[in-house]
Protein backbone atom coordinates (compact mmCIF):
# COMPACT_ATOMS: atom_id res chain seq x y z
CA UNK A 1 0.00 0.00 0.00
CA UNK A 2 1.40 3.43 -0.95
CA UNK A 3 1.92 6.31 1.46
CA UNK A 4 -0.81 8.44 -0.13
CA UNK A 5 -3.50 5.83 0.60
CA UNK A 6 -2.35 5.59 4.20
CA UNK A 7 -2.51 9.37 4.57
CA UNK A 8 -6.05 9.46 3.17
CA UNK A 9 -7.16 6.71 5.56
CA UNK A 10 -5.78 8.63 8.53
CA UNK A 11 -7.33 11.90 7.37
CA UNK A 12 -10.73 10.22 6.98
CA UNK A 13 -10.55 8.77 10.50
CA UNK A 14 -9.39 12.07 12.06
CA UNK A 15 -12.18 14.10 10.47
CA UNK A 16 -15.03 11.68 11.21
CA UNK A 17 -13.91 10.89 14.76
CA UNK A 18 -13.09 14.45 15.80
CA UNK A 19 -16.22 14.81 17.96
CA UNK A 20 -15.58 11.45 19.63
CA UNK A 21 -11.97 12.34 20.46
CA UNK A 22 -12.98 15.79 21.70
CA UNK A 23 -15.57 14.32 24.07
CA UNK A 24 -13.05 11.80 25.40
CA UNK A 25 -10.54 14.57 26.06
CA UNK A 26 -13.21 16.62 27.85
CA UNK A 27 -14.09 13.64 30.04
CA UNK A 28 -10.41 13.20 30.90
CA UNK A 29 -10.12 16.89 31.84
CA UNK A 30 -13.20 16.78 34.04
CA UNK A 31 -11.95 13.62 35.74
CA UNK A 32 -8.68 15.37 36.62
CA UNK A 33 -10.52 18.42 38.07
CA UNK A 34 -10.08 20.77 35.08
CA UNK A 35 -13.78 21.64 34.90
CA UNK A 36 -14.15 25.44 34.75
CA UNK A 37 -13.95 27.22 31.38
CA UNK A 38 -11.32 29.94 31.02
CA UNK A 39 -13.88 32.78 30.94
CA UNK A 40 -15.59 31.56 34.13
CA UNK A 41 -12.26 31.14 35.91
CA UNK A 42 -11.19 34.65 34.88
CA UNK A 43 -14.48 36.14 36.05
CA UNK A 44 -14.22 34.43 39.43
CA UNK A 45 -10.63 35.54 39.93
CA UNK A 46 -11.61 39.11 38.99
CA UNK A 47 -14.08 39.12 41.89
CA UNK A 48 -11.30 37.97 44.20
CA UNK A 49 -13.15 34.73 44.82
CA UNK A 50 -11.48 31.29 44.86
CA UNK A 51 -12.88 29.09 42.06
CA UNK A 52 -15.41 26.53 43.28
CA UNK A 53 -16.23 23.14 41.73
CA UNK A 54 -17.19 19.71 42.96
CA UNK A 55 -15.57 16.81 41.13
CA UNK A 56 -18.65 14.60 41.22
CA UNK A 57 -17.56 13.00 37.93
CA UNK A 58 -14.34 11.65 39.47
CA UNK A 59 -16.25 10.43 42.52
CA UNK A 60 -18.75 8.48 40.42
CA UNK A 61 -16.06 7.15 38.04
CA UNK A 62 -13.92 5.93 40.92
CA UNK A 63 -16.99 4.28 42.41
CA UNK A 64 -17.46 2.39 39.15
CA UNK A 65 -13.84 1.21 39.28
CA UNK A 66 -14.43 0.22 42.89
CA UNK A 67 -17.19 -2.12 41.79
CA UNK A 68 -14.79 -3.70 39.32
CA UNK A 69 -12.17 -4.20 42.02
CA UNK A 70 -14.79 -5.74 44.31
CA UNK A 71 -15.31 -8.79 42.12
CA UNK A 72 -13.33 -11.95 41.57
CA UNK A 73 -12.98 -13.16 37.99
CA UNK A 74 -11.64 -16.57 36.98
CA UNK A 75 -11.09 -17.29 33.30
CA UNK A 76 -12.22 -20.73 32.17
CA UNK A 77 -11.08 -22.28 28.88
CA UNK A 78 -13.21 -25.09 27.46
CA UNK A 79 -12.21 -27.30 24.55
CA UNK A 80 -14.77 -27.55 21.78
CA UNK A 81 -13.55 -31.04 20.92
CA UNK A 82 -13.16 -33.85 23.43
CA UNK A 83 -9.47 -34.23 22.64
CA UNK A 84 -8.88 -30.53 23.44
CA UNK A 85 -10.16 -30.70 27.03
CA UNK A 86 -6.84 -31.65 28.67
CA UNK A 87 -4.97 -29.02 26.68
CA UNK A 88 -7.59 -26.42 27.57
CA UNK A 89 -6.63 -26.78 31.25
CA UNK A 90 -3.00 -25.97 30.41
CA UNK A 91 -3.99 -22.93 28.33
CA UNK A 92 -6.27 -21.80 31.14
CA UNK A 93 -3.32 -21.91 33.56
CA UNK A 94 -1.16 -19.88 31.15
CA UNK A 95 -3.85 -17.19 30.85
CA UNK A 96 -4.22 -17.14 34.61
CA UNK A 97 -0.47 -16.57 34.92
CA UNK A 98 -0.74 -13.68 32.44
CA UNK A 99 -3.72 -12.13 34.23
CA UNK A 100 -2.04 -12.46 37.63
CA UNK A 101 0.98 -10.41 36.50
CA UNK A 102 1.22 -6.91 37.95
CA UNK A 103 1.63 -5.32 34.49
CA UNK A 104 -1.75 -6.65 33.43
CA UNK A 105 -3.37 -5.36 36.64
CA UNK A 106 -2.09 -1.87 35.82
CA UNK A 107 -3.29 -2.12 32.22
CA UNK A 108 -6.70 -3.43 33.32
CA UNK A 109 -7.28 -0.44 35.62
CA UNK A 110 -6.48 1.94 32.76
CA UNK A 111 -8.76 0.03 30.40
CA UNK A 112 -11.66 0.11 32.87
CA UNK A 113 -11.28 3.88 33.34
CA UNK A 114 -11.06 4.54 29.58
CA UNK A 115 -14.11 2.35 29.00
CA UNK A 116 -16.15 4.50 31.40
CA UNK A 117 -15.17 7.48 29.20
CA UNK A 118 -16.45 5.68 26.10
CA UNK A 119 -13.80 3.43 24.56
CA UNK A 120 -10.88 1.24 25.66
CA UNK A 121 -8.06 -0.12 23.48
CA UNK A 122 -5.63 -2.87 24.49
CA UNK A 123 -2.58 -4.06 22.57
CA UNK A 124 -1.67 -7.74 22.96
CA UNK A 125 1.82 -8.60 21.76
CA UNK A 126 4.06 -11.68 21.91
CA UNK A 127 7.82 -11.29 22.24
CA UNK A 128 10.93 -13.25 23.17
CA UNK A 129 12.45 -12.73 26.59
CA UNK A 130 16.17 -13.56 26.60
CA UNK A 131 17.89 -15.04 29.61
CA UNK A 132 20.65 -12.68 30.75
CA UNK A 133 22.93 -15.62 31.51
CA UNK A 134 22.27 -17.43 28.24
CA UNK A 135 21.47 -15.61 24.99
CA UNK A 136 20.20 -18.83 23.38
CA UNK A 137 17.71 -19.44 26.19
CA UNK A 138 14.56 -17.64 25.09
CA UNK A 139 11.01 -17.90 26.32
CA UNK A 140 7.85 -16.45 24.85
CA UNK A 141 5.93 -13.86 26.86
CA UNK A 142 2.66 -12.09 26.12
CA UNK A 143 2.51 -8.39 26.89
CA UNK A 144 -0.79 -6.55 27.35
CA UNK A 145 -0.87 -2.77 27.60
CA UNK A 146 -3.47 -0.03 27.38
CA UNK A 147 -3.44 2.31 24.37
CA UNK A 148 -4.49 5.94 24.82
CA UNK A 149 -7.72 6.23 22.77
CA UNK A 150 -6.96 9.90 22.03
CA UNK A 151 -4.26 8.77 19.59
CA UNK A 152 -5.88 5.62 18.25
CA UNK A 153 -8.14 5.86 15.19
CA UNK A 154 -10.60 3.22 14.02
CA UNK A 155 -12.13 2.82 10.60
CA UNK A 156 -15.12 5.22 10.78
CA UNK A 157 -17.25 2.77 8.82
CA UNK A 158 -17.01 0.28 11.70
CA UNK A 159 -20.29 -0.01 13.62
CA UNK A 160 -19.69 -2.89 16.02
CA UNK A 161 -18.78 -2.29 19.64
CA UNK A 162 -15.58 -4.35 19.34
CA UNK A 163 -14.61 -2.82 15.93
CA UNK A 164 -14.28 -6.31 14.45
CA UNK A 165 -15.74 -5.01 11.18
CA UNK A 166 -12.95 -2.44 10.68
CA UNK A 167 -10.71 -2.37 7.65
CA UNK A 168 -7.85 -0.41 9.23
CA UNK A 169 -6.48 1.05 12.46
CA UNK A 170 -4.03 3.91 13.08
CA UNK A 171 -1.93 4.46 16.20
CA UNK A 172 -0.09 7.79 16.42
CA UNK A 173 3.02 7.77 18.61
CA UNK A 174 5.89 10.02 19.70
CA UNK A 175 9.08 7.97 20.20
CA UNK A 176 12.53 9.01 21.35
CA UNK A 177 14.83 9.25 18.35
CA UNK A 178 17.36 6.81 19.82
CA UNK A 179 14.65 4.26 20.51
CA UNK A 180 13.18 4.66 17.02
CA UNK A 181 16.60 4.01 15.47
CA UNK A 182 16.86 0.87 17.58
CA UNK A 183 13.48 -0.37 16.34
CA UNK A 184 13.58 0.67 12.69
CA UNK A 185 17.27 1.09 11.85
CA UNK A 186 18.55 3.52 9.28
CA UNK A 187 15.12 4.06 7.70
CA UNK A 188 14.18 6.36 10.58
CA UNK A 189 16.91 8.83 9.55
CA UNK A 190 14.67 10.03 6.72
CA UNK A 191 12.21 11.42 9.29
CA UNK A 192 12.87 14.92 10.64
CA UNK A 193 12.87 14.72 14.46
CA UNK A 194 11.18 17.21 16.77
CA UNK A 195 12.92 18.71 19.80
CA UNK A 196 11.26 19.60 23.07
CA UNK A 197 12.27 22.37 25.47
CA UNK A 198 14.81 20.11 27.17
CA UNK A 199 16.85 19.27 24.04
CA UNK A 200 15.39 15.80 23.70
CA UNK A 201 14.57 14.65 20.17
CA UNK A 202 11.40 12.75 19.30
CA UNK A 203 10.08 11.15 16.13
CA UNK A 204 6.39 11.30 15.25
CA UNK A 205 5.29 8.06 13.59
CA UNK A 206 2.04 6.31 12.69
CA UNK A 207 1.54 2.57 12.97
CA UNK A 208 -1.19 1.46 10.55
CA UNK A 209 -2.78 -1.98 10.36
CA UNK A 210 -4.71 -2.62 7.15
CA UNK A 211 -6.73 -5.71 6.28
CA UNK A 212 -5.52 -7.50 3.15
CA UNK A 213 -8.56 -9.06 1.52
CA UNK A 214 -6.43 -11.15 -0.84
CA UNK A 215 -4.95 -13.13 2.04
CA UNK A 216 -7.60 -12.28 4.67
CA UNK A 217 -4.72 -11.25 6.95
CA UNK A 218 -3.59 -7.94 8.46
CA UNK A 219 -0.56 -6.04 7.13
CA UNK A 220 1.43 -3.52 9.15
CA UNK A 221 2.83 -0.18 7.95
CA UNK A 222 5.00 2.25 9.93
CA UNK A 223 5.24 5.71 8.39
CA UNK A 224 5.72 9.39 9.11
CA UNK A 225 4.74 12.32 6.92
CA UNK A 226 5.79 11.22 3.41
CA UNK A 227 8.21 8.50 4.52
CA UNK A 228 7.30 4.81 4.61
CA UNK A 229 9.58 3.45 7.31
CA UNK A 230 8.56 -0.21 7.39
CA UNK A 231 5.96 -2.53 5.89
CA UNK A 232 5.17 -6.12 6.89
CA UNK A 233 2.69 -8.60 5.48
CA UNK A 234 0.92 -10.96 7.91
CA UNK A 235 3.04 -10.00 10.90
CA UNK A 236 1.75 -12.82 13.10
CA UNK A 237 1.38 -16.47 12.26
CA UNK A 238 -2.35 -16.34 12.86
CA UNK A 239 -2.63 -13.34 10.51
CA UNK A 240 -4.51 -11.09 12.96
CA UNK A 241 -3.90 -7.61 14.35
CA UNK A 242 -2.83 -7.17 18.00
CA UNK A 243 -5.63 -4.85 19.19
CA UNK A 244 -8.64 -5.54 21.40
CA UNK A 245 -11.22 -2.73 21.27
CA UNK A 246 -14.37 -2.18 23.27
CA UNK A 247 -16.86 0.70 23.05
CA UNK A 248 -19.30 1.40 25.85
CA UNK A 249 -22.07 3.11 23.86
CA UNK A 250 -22.52 4.15 20.22
CA UNK A 251 -24.81 7.02 19.25
CA UNK A 252 -26.80 7.67 16.05
CA UNK A 253 -23.73 9.33 14.48
CA UNK A 254 -21.61 6.21 15.07
CA UNK A 255 -19.61 7.97 17.79
CA UNK A 256 -18.49 6.11 20.91
CA UNK A 257 -19.32 7.75 24.24
CA UNK A 258 -19.49 6.97 27.94
CA UNK A 259 -21.09 8.25 31.13
CA UNK A 260 -19.64 11.74 30.66
CA UNK A 261 -22.05 12.82 27.93
CA UNK A 262 -25.13 12.74 30.14
CA UNK A 263 -23.30 13.95 33.24
CA UNK A 264 -21.62 17.03 31.72
CA UNK A 265 -24.70 19.33 31.75
CA UNK A 266 -25.39 18.43 35.37
CA UNK A 267 -21.75 18.94 36.39
CA UNK A 268 -21.63 22.35 34.67
CA UNK A 269 -24.84 23.35 36.41
CA UNK A 270 -23.49 22.30 39.81
CA UNK A 271 -20.23 24.21 39.25
CA UNK A 272 -22.11 27.35 38.20
CA UNK A 273 -24.37 27.15 41.23
CA UNK A 274 -21.43 26.57 43.59
CA UNK A 275 -19.59 29.66 42.30
CA UNK A 276 -22.81 31.67 42.30
CA UNK A 277 -23.59 30.63 45.88
CA UNK A 278 -20.07 31.52 47.05
CA UNK A 279 -20.47 34.96 45.51
CA UNK A 280 -23.87 35.39 47.20
CA UNK A 281 -22.56 34.59 50.68
CA UNK A 282 -20.85 37.99 50.93
CA UNK A 283 -22.88 39.94 48.37
CA UNK A 284 -25.75 42.37 48.85
CA UNK A 285 -27.92 44.51 46.65
CA UNK A 286 -27.74 48.26 47.53
CA UNK A 287 -30.12 50.95 46.25
CA UNK A 288 -29.09 54.57 47.01
CA UNK A 289 -30.23 57.99 45.87
CA UNK A 290 -27.53 60.28 44.51
CA UNK A 291 -28.02 63.07 47.08
CA UNK A 292 -27.76 60.72 50.10
CA UNK A 293 -23.92 60.87 50.10
CA UNK A 294 -21.29 63.45 49.32
CA UNK A 295 -18.83 61.12 47.53
CA UNK A 296 -20.47 58.20 45.73
CA UNK A 297 -17.20 56.40 44.87
CA UNK A 298 -15.95 56.56 48.44
CA UNK A 299 -19.30 55.25 49.70
CA UNK A 300 -19.26 52.27 47.33
CA UNK A 301 -15.68 51.39 48.26
CA UNK A 302 -16.33 51.56 52.01
CA UNK A 303 -19.62 49.64 52.04
CA UNK A 304 -18.10 46.79 50.04
CA UNK A 305 -15.64 46.11 52.87
CA UNK A 306 -16.48 43.52 55.53
CA UNK A 307 -16.12 46.02 58.38
CA UNK A 308 -16.57 49.18 56.35
CA UNK A 309 -18.08 52.41 57.78
CA UNK A 310 -20.07 54.43 55.24
CA UNK A 311 -21.35 57.96 56.03
CA UNK A 312 -24.56 59.33 54.48
CA UNK A 313 -26.34 62.69 54.76
CA UNK A 314 -28.46 63.40 57.81
CA UNK A 315 -31.98 62.04 57.42
CA UNK A 316 -31.12 59.88 54.40
CA UNK A 317 -31.89 56.63 56.21
CA UNK A 318 -35.20 57.97 57.63
CA UNK A 319 -36.27 59.05 54.17
CA UNK A 320 -35.41 55.63 52.72
CA UNK A 321 -32.77 56.96 50.37
CA UNK A 322 -30.46 54.03 51.19
CA UNK A 323 -31.76 50.44 50.93
CA UNK A 324 -29.65 47.26 51.47
CA UNK A 325 -31.15 43.93 50.35
CA UNK A 326 -29.64 40.57 51.40
CA UNK A 327 -29.76 37.61 49.01
CA UNK A 328 -30.06 34.76 51.53
CA UNK A 329 -33.33 33.51 50.07
CA UNK A 330 -31.72 33.05 46.66
CA UNK A 331 -28.81 31.24 48.32
CA UNK A 332 -31.15 28.65 49.85
CA UNK A 333 -32.80 28.05 46.50
CA UNK A 334 -29.42 27.56 44.82
CA UNK A 335 -28.28 25.03 47.44
CA UNK A 336 -31.52 23.08 46.99
CA UNK A 337 -31.06 23.07 43.23
CA UNK A 338 -27.47 21.83 43.63
CA UNK A 339 -28.64 18.92 45.81
CA UNK A 340 -31.22 17.95 43.19
CA UNK A 341 -28.57 17.97 40.45
CA UNK A 342 -26.29 15.71 42.49
CA UNK A 343 -29.10 13.19 42.92
CA UNK A 344 -29.82 13.32 39.18
CA UNK A 345 -26.16 12.59 38.43
CA UNK A 346 -26.19 9.58 40.74
CA UNK A 347 -29.34 8.19 39.11
CA UNK A 348 -27.96 8.69 35.61
CA UNK A 349 -24.87 6.62 36.31
CA UNK A 350 -26.82 4.03 38.29
CA UNK A 351 -26.04 4.66 41.97
CA UNK A 352 -28.12 5.15 45.07
CA UNK A 353 -27.25 6.34 48.58
CA UNK A 354 -26.50 2.82 49.85
CA UNK A 355 -24.02 2.11 47.04
CA UNK A 356 -22.25 5.43 47.61
CA UNK A 357 -22.07 4.90 51.37
CA UNK A 358 -24.07 8.09 52.04
CA UNK A 359 -27.24 6.56 53.51
CA UNK A 360 -27.84 7.40 57.18
CA UNK A 361 -31.14 5.59 57.65
CA UNK A 362 -31.07 2.31 59.52
CA UNK A 363 -32.05 -0.68 57.40
CA UNK A 364 -31.78 -4.43 57.71
CA UNK A 365 -28.98 -6.22 55.88
CA UNK A 366 -31.46 -7.78 53.47
CA UNK A 367 -33.08 -4.44 52.63
CA UNK A 368 -29.64 -2.86 52.16
CA UNK A 369 -28.64 -5.62 49.75
CA UNK A 370 -31.84 -5.21 47.72
CA UNK A 371 -31.34 -1.44 47.51
CA UNK A 372 -27.75 -1.89 46.38
CA UNK A 373 -28.71 -4.43 43.74
CA UNK A 374 -31.44 -2.11 42.47
CA UNK A 375 -28.85 0.57 41.82
CA UNK A 376 -26.50 -1.90 40.20
CA UNK A 377 -28.91 -2.61 37.37
CA UNK A 378 -28.03 0.66 35.63
CA UNK A 379 -24.35 -0.31 35.60
CA UNK A 380 -25.01 -3.64 33.88
CA UNK A 381 -24.06 -2.28 30.45
CA UNK A 382 -20.65 -1.16 31.65
CA UNK A 383 -19.98 -4.38 33.58
CA UNK A 384 -20.97 -6.47 30.56
CA UNK A 385 -18.74 -4.43 28.22
CA UNK A 386 -15.80 -4.78 30.60
CA UNK A 387 -16.24 -8.55 30.84
CA UNK A 388 -16.58 -8.84 27.07
CA UNK A 389 -13.26 -7.06 26.62
CA UNK A 390 -11.64 -9.40 29.14
CA UNK A 391 -12.91 -12.39 27.15
CA UNK A 392 -11.62 -10.92 23.87
CA UNK A 393 -8.18 -10.33 25.40
CA UNK A 394 -8.10 -13.95 26.56
CA UNK A 395 -9.12 -15.09 23.08
CA UNK A 396 -6.27 -13.06 21.57
CA UNK A 397 -3.85 -14.61 24.07
CA UNK A 398 -4.99 -18.12 23.10
CA UNK A 399 -4.18 -17.37 19.45
CA UNK A 400 -0.64 -16.41 20.42
CA UNK A 401 -0.25 -19.41 22.73
CA UNK A 402 -1.34 -21.88 20.05
CA UNK A 403 0.99 -20.43 17.41
CA UNK A 404 4.07 -19.34 19.36
CA UNK A 405 4.45 -21.35 22.57
CA UNK A 406 6.42 -24.22 21.05
CA UNK A 407 9.39 -24.43 23.46
CA UNK A 408 9.80 -25.76 26.97
CA UNK A 409 8.78 -23.05 29.41
CA UNK A 410 7.93 -22.78 33.11
CA UNK A 411 5.01 -20.67 34.35
CA UNK A 412 4.37 -19.44 37.85
CA UNK A 413 0.91 -18.80 39.30
CA UNK A 414 0.43 -16.97 42.60
CA UNK A 415 -3.08 -17.34 43.96
CA UNK A 416 -4.94 -14.95 46.24
CA UNK A 417 -3.33 -16.55 49.32
CA UNK A 418 0.17 -15.97 47.89
CA UNK A 419 0.72 -19.69 47.30
CA UNK A 420 2.99 -20.31 44.34
CA UNK A 421 2.29 -22.99 41.74
CA UNK A 422 4.63 -23.91 38.88
CA UNK A 423 3.86 -25.87 35.74
CA UNK A 424 5.81 -26.61 32.56
CA UNK A 425 4.72 -26.80 28.93
CA UNK A 426 6.49 -28.64 26.08
CA UNK A 427 8.48 -30.54 28.70
CA UNK A 428 10.88 -33.15 27.23
CA UNK A 429 11.04 -36.27 29.42
CA UNK A 430 12.26 -39.82 28.93
CA UNK A 431 9.72 -42.63 29.11
CA UNK A 432 10.62 -46.26 28.40
CA UNK A 433 13.89 -45.19 26.82
CA UNK A 434 12.21 -42.69 24.47
CA UNK A 435 12.02 -38.90 24.62
CA UNK A 436 8.46 -37.60 24.69
CA UNK A 437 7.06 -34.09 25.02
CA UNK A 438 4.47 -33.44 27.71
CA UNK A 439 1.94 -30.60 27.71
CA UNK A 440 2.64 -29.72 24.10
CA UNK A 441 0.55 -26.79 22.87
CA UNK A 442 -1.32 -27.35 19.64
CA UNK A 443 -3.94 -25.45 17.73
CA UNK A 444 -7.52 -26.30 18.67
CA UNK A 445 -10.92 -24.76 19.23
CA UNK A 446 -11.62 -23.23 22.62
CA UNK A 447 -14.41 -21.30 24.28
CA UNK A 448 -13.81 -18.78 27.08
CA UNK A 449 -16.04 -18.53 30.13
CA UNK A 450 -15.77 -15.97 32.93
CA UNK A 451 -16.62 -17.14 36.43
CA UNK A 452 -17.52 -14.01 38.38
CA UNK A 453 -18.41 -13.64 42.04
CA UNK A 454 -18.37 -10.67 44.41
CA UNK A 455 -15.27 -10.40 46.58
CA UNK A 456 -17.31 -9.42 49.60
CA UNK A 457 -16.13 -9.94 53.16
CA UNK A 458 -19.49 -9.09 54.71
CA UNK A 459 -20.50 -12.71 55.25
CA UNK A 460 -17.24 -13.78 56.91
CA UNK A 461 -18.93 -14.38 60.28
CA UNK A 462 -21.68 -16.44 58.64
CA UNK A 463 -19.09 -18.59 56.91
CA UNK A 464 -17.28 -19.19 60.19
CA UNK A 465 -20.53 -20.24 61.87
CA UNK A 466 -21.34 -22.65 59.05
CA UNK A 467 -17.87 -24.22 59.08
CA UNK A 468 -17.79 -24.39 62.89
CA UNK A 469 -20.94 -26.48 62.94
CA UNK A 470 -19.59 -28.71 60.18
CA UNK A 471 -16.29 -29.29 62.02
CA UNK A 472 -18.15 -30.05 65.27
CA UNK A 473 -20.21 -32.72 63.48
CA UNK A 474 -17.15 -34.55 62.16
CA UNK A 475 -15.14 -34.12 65.38
CA UNK A 476 -17.35 -36.61 67.21
CA UNK A 477 -17.29 -39.17 64.38
CA UNK A 478 -13.94 -38.71 62.62
CA UNK A 479 -11.50 -36.30 64.37
CA UNK A 480 -8.78 -36.80 61.76
CA UNK A 481 -11.07 -35.74 58.94
CA UNK A 482 -12.28 -32.76 60.99
CA UNK A 483 -8.68 -31.60 61.40
CA UNK A 484 -8.18 -31.69 57.64
CA UNK A 485 -11.21 -29.43 57.17
CA UNK A 486 -9.64 -26.56 59.13
CA UNK A 487 -7.55 -25.12 56.24
CA UNK A 488 -10.62 -25.13 53.98
CA UNK A 489 -12.60 -23.30 56.65
CA UNK A 490 -10.05 -20.48 57.00
CA UNK A 491 -9.57 -20.24 53.24
CA UNK A 492 -13.30 -19.99 52.47
CA UNK A 493 -13.75 -17.38 55.21
CA UNK A 494 -10.82 -15.43 53.69
CA UNK A 495 -9.02 -15.32 57.01
CA UNK A 496 -5.50 -13.90 57.20
CA UNK A 497 -4.37 -16.79 59.46
CA UNK A 498 -5.15 -19.39 56.80
CA UNK A 499 -1.52 -19.88 55.79
CA UNK A 500 -0.36 -20.24 59.41
CA UNK A 501 -3.08 -22.81 60.16
CA UNK A 502 -2.28 -24.79 57.02
CA UNK A 503 1.43 -24.79 57.80
CA UNK A 504 0.88 -25.93 61.41
CA UNK A 505 -1.54 -28.63 60.29
CA UNK A 506 0.90 -29.94 57.68
CA UNK A 507 3.66 -30.05 60.29
CA UNK A 508 1.39 -31.90 62.72
CA UNK A 509 0.35 -34.46 60.09
CA UNK A 510 3.95 -34.98 59.03
CA UNK A 511 4.97 -35.51 62.67
CA UNK A 512 2.19 -38.05 63.24
CA UNK A 513 3.14 -39.96 60.10
CA UNK A 514 6.78 -39.99 61.17
CA UNK A 515 5.88 -41.28 64.63
CA UNK A 516 3.69 -44.00 63.14
CA UNK A 517 6.52 -45.03 60.84
CA UNK A 518 8.94 -45.22 63.74
CA UNK A 519 6.51 -47.27 65.80
CA UNK A 520 5.97 -49.67 62.96
CA UNK A 521 9.70 -50.25 62.58
CA UNK A 522 10.45 -50.65 66.33
CA UNK A 523 11.19 -54.14 67.86
CA UNK A 524 8.30 -53.73 70.25
CA UNK A 525 5.91 -53.13 67.36
CA UNK A 526 7.23 -56.20 65.55
CA UNK A 527 6.88 -58.33 68.72
CA UNK A 528 3.31 -57.13 69.18
CA UNK A 529 2.60 -57.87 65.54
CA UNK A 530 3.89 -61.46 65.97
CA UNK A 531 1.84 -61.90 69.14
CA UNK A 532 -1.26 -60.64 67.31
CA UNK A 533 -0.62 -63.08 64.50
CA UNK A 534 -0.16 -65.94 67.02
CA UNK A 535 -3.34 -64.94 68.82
CA UNK A 536 -5.25 -64.81 65.56
CA UNK A 537 -3.93 -68.30 64.70
CA UNK A 538 -5.09 -69.68 68.08
CA UNK A 539 -8.49 -68.09 67.64
CA UNK A 540 -8.85 -69.60 64.19
CA UNK A 541 -7.81 -73.03 65.58
CA UNK A 542 -10.27 -72.81 68.46
CA UNK A 543 -13.03 -71.74 66.08
CA UNK A 544 -12.26 -74.72 63.85
CA UNK A 545 -12.27 -77.19 66.78
CA UNK A 546 -15.53 -75.69 68.05
CA UNK A 547 -17.07 -76.14 64.64
CA UNK A 548 -16.01 -79.82 64.57
CA UNK A 549 -17.46 -80.46 68.04
CA UNK A 550 -20.66 -78.70 67.09
CA UNK A 551 -20.99 -80.84 63.96
CA UNK A 552 -20.41 -84.08 65.94
CA UNK A 553 -22.95 -83.11 68.61
CA UNK A 554 -25.50 -82.25 66.01
CA UNK A 555 -24.90 -85.60 64.28
CA UNK A 556 -25.36 -87.57 67.51
CA UNK A 557 -28.49 -85.64 68.36
CA UNK A 558 -30.03 -86.35 64.99
CA UNK A 559 -29.01 -90.05 65.32
CA UNK A 560 -30.77 -90.39 68.71
CA UNK A 561 -33.91 -88.75 67.34
CA UNK A 562 -33.95 -91.14 64.41
CA UNK A 563 -33.64 -94.21 66.65
CA UNK A 564 -36.48 -92.97 68.89
CA UNK A 565 -38.78 -92.47 65.94
CA UNK A 566 -38.01 -96.01 64.68
CA UNK A 567 -38.79 -97.54 68.12
CA UNK A 568 -42.15 -95.77 68.17
CA UNK A 569 -43.04 -97.16 64.80
CA UNK A 570 -42.19 -100.72 65.87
Amino acid sequence: MDILTLQNYLKEAEEKQYAEKHEFKEALKYYHADQLPDDVRAKVEQRGQPPQFENIFAMLSDKILGFKLDEEIDVGVLGRQKEDNDLAIIIQNIIKAIYDHKDFKIAQNELDLNLSFGIAVAKVWVKDRINKNNDNDKERVIKIKSIDPRYFYIDPKSKLSDASDSEYFHHKMMIRKELAERYFGSAIKKVVPKRDGYAREYVSIVESWVKNYKTDNWDRYVWSDNVLIKSEKSVFRHGKHPFVIQKLKIDHKNQAYGFFRNLKPIIDSINFQENRAMNMISSKSIIIEADAVDDMEEFVEQISLDNGVSVVRSGALREGKVQINQVSSNLVALNQKTAEKKQSAQRLIGFNEEMLGLANNRMSATAMEHRSNAGMISLALYIEASHTMLQNIASKCISYICHYFDKEQVFKIVDKNDFTHYFTINEAVEEDGKMVVRNKIKIGGYDIVLYIKPASLGDRDERFKYWSELVKTFTSTDPVFAKRLLPLMFEDAQSSVYRDVKELLEQDIAREEQMQQQLQNSPEAKRMELENQLLETKIEKNNAEAAVHYTRADYNLRKDDLQGERADLE
